[in-house]
């Protein structure tokens, strides 16, 4: 079924962008204006996510999100607003319910994919990892990108989680009981895993002939530590989606 979204904003050109952009992924997208039009929308129809400006002509985007919720509302609430806001802030709207928060001017391809990672279903990231500091760096940043992620420290104990919920598995190369790429051998000899995207997350570099060899083997990506959080993000992100 289709999915439904309404985006609530005054400015009529990013309403126009906002309305191509998601519609070329096979949103329905119904656009308001000001708050009054969305909540008479909202008493009339049925939809999957509502995109609020902050500042609307007749009231504030927050005030119809506190609308939504003492009616029972069910549909999910992003804003798309040009306020800044701290990384508490967005902590706390989350805590109250609210999908994601995004800035203008926004991205075209990041707008997309944060709209789609609120209405699909989420994806699964299983990442094998010994060091600590690195599984919560990956999980935080992941997780507050939509993914669900499993965080394990050895290999093996990687492969006893592995499960058809799993969209990807990302490898560090050394790890306490047997290597990473053990592991991927070990997955490609279950055929129920032949498909299961994996990529490597490791301190061990690798030359362009490596790479390529690599991948005619079947792993998508090799990203070496230490990371650019925005590029692994992107990276991750391209292998999730991809199709």
């Amino acid at each position: 079924m289709t999915k439904r979204i309404l985006h609530v904003e005054d400015d009529k050109d990013t309403c126009n962008l906002v309305k191509i952009l998601l519609q070329e992924q096979g949103y329905e997208v119904i656009t308001a204006f000001n708050g009054n039009e969305c909540l008479n929308i909202l008493k009339e129809e049925r939809v999957d996510l509502v995109i609020l400006d902050i500042m609307l002509p007749d009231t504030s985007g927050w005030d119809i999100y506190q609308r939504m919720k003492e009616t029972f509302y069910p549909a999910k609430v992003a804003f798309l607003s040009v306020m800044p806001i701290s990384d508490n802030e967005l902590d706390n709207l989350k805590e109250d319910g609210i999908s994601d928060y995004i800035r203008k001017p926004f991205d075209n391809e990041d707008l997309v994919r944060r709209v789609r990672n609120i209405l699909e279903v989420r994806k699964n990231i299983l990442h094998i990892e010994d060091d600590e500091d690195t599984r919560n760096l990956v999980k935080m940043l992941l997780e507050a990108r939509g993914y669900g992620v499993i965080s394990v420290s050895e290999g093996r104990e990687g492969l006893d989680r592995l499960s058809g919920d799993i969209d990807l598995v990302l490898l560090d190369v050394m790890l306490p009981d047997v290597s990473g790429w053990t592991v991927f051998h070990e997955i490609r000899k279950n055929p129920g895993n032949r498909n299961l995207k994996v990529a490597f997350l490791s301190i061990v570099p690798i030359s362009d002939e490596q790479l390529i060899e690599f991948r005619k083997e079947g792993v998508l990506d090799y990203i070496t530590k230490p990371f650019d959080k925005e590029d692994l993000i992107r990276r991750i992100d391209r292998i999730i989606w991809a199709e």
